[in-house]
């Protein structure tokens, strides 16, 4: 499906549901969205904020899996390019987390006004896990799928250096640049190059401090966390995060999916194995959960 720049929606067939790629937003600051549609009118909407930078190439497929398999459902789905980023508008040095938010609110609003629908949930994957969380925390009751969520993105930050300090050792890189290189580069130049794409000063200072507790707020919701490891062990930060919302009165839990993916390499093929088979139980796994919590909020 090709659209012009210039095009606002191309419309294609998806098996029983409809797909609707286009733009919308401000015309100085559009972001590019592809909506899928149910047969009939939709029971719910589903807001997917994607991760950035090598993660967001990564996650892709397995994004439109579980956008396909919820239509089928009866829900609308929207995905979307935040500004910046993808097909939309806005250069990678724009984003910051705060755009990032405002940028799915403003998908919230397009997905609402498009479908009509009332109810929502959300799922977010890694650094889009935070913004899933603020994002639902302006809904009331509204539940959240994370895929491998990041829970303090000081630790994203140091993954991605980390990688590229793993390919210049292995010799798969031909500039390597030493950890205190790379994060003179981000104070001095304001950008340092991971895997080739770039990650910019502001949105590293935008997010210091942050948390996923704390951008999802206190109000109780379901949130129901998907991680991928090999371990048999939940990780200790998700185990702790959950237990906290636990205790606040949300139905949280956190499912173990057995995987590897090394998220801030290159190429999809050579970061999983039994790639179907992974994608599968995760957008199984997910849209079940989200399907009973949608449906149940129906019912209230």
């Amino acid at each position: 499906m090709q659209l012009a720049a210039d095009d606002r929606v191309a419309t294609r067939p998806d098996g029983d549901a409809t797909i609707e790629a286009g733009f919308f937003g401000p015309e100085d600051a559009r972001l590019f969205g592809s909506l899928h549609i149910p047969l009939g009118s939709p029971t719910a909407g589903v807001l997917v904020c994607s991760p950035l930078h090598a993660d967001f190439v990564k996650n892709y497929r397995s994004e439109v899996q579980l956008a396909r398999r919820l239509a089928d459902r009866g829900f609308a789905v929207l995905r979307f390019h935040y500004r910046g980023q993808g097909h939309s508008d806005r250069e990678p040095s724009d984003i910051t987390f705060s755009s990032l938010v405002d940028d799915a609110v403003l998908a919230l609003e397009d997905l609402r006004s498009r479908t009509g629908v009332e109810r929502v949930g959300f799922m977010g994957c890694r650094l889009g896990g935070l913004v899933a969380a603020a994002a639902a925390s302006k809904v009331e009751g509204a539940p959240l799928v994370l895929w491998e969520p990041v829970v303090r993105p000081d630790s994203y930050v140091r993954e991605a250096i980390r990688s590229k300090t793993i390919s210049a050792l292995s010799g798969s890189a031909t500039n390597g640049m030493s950890s205190e290189a790379l994060m003179r580069s981000l104070d001095e130049q304001g950008s340092m190059d991971i895997h080739g794409y770039p990650i910019f000063r502001d949105l590293v200072r935008s997010l210091e401090g942050r948390s996923l507790a704390g951008e999802v707020g206190d109000e109780p919701r379901p949130v129901h966390v998907i991680q991928i490891s090999r371990g048999s062990a939940i990780r200790r930060d998700l185990a702790e995060v959950a237990d906290d919302w636990s205790q606040l009165g949300f139905a949280a839990d956190v499912r173990r999916v057995s995987g590897d993916v090394a998220w801030w390499f290159r190429g999809a093929g050579s970061a999983r194995e039994e790639p179907e088979a992974l994608t599968n139980e995760v957008v199984t796994d997910s849209a079940d959960w989200m399907t009973v919590q949608l449906e149940s909020t129906s019912k209230t």
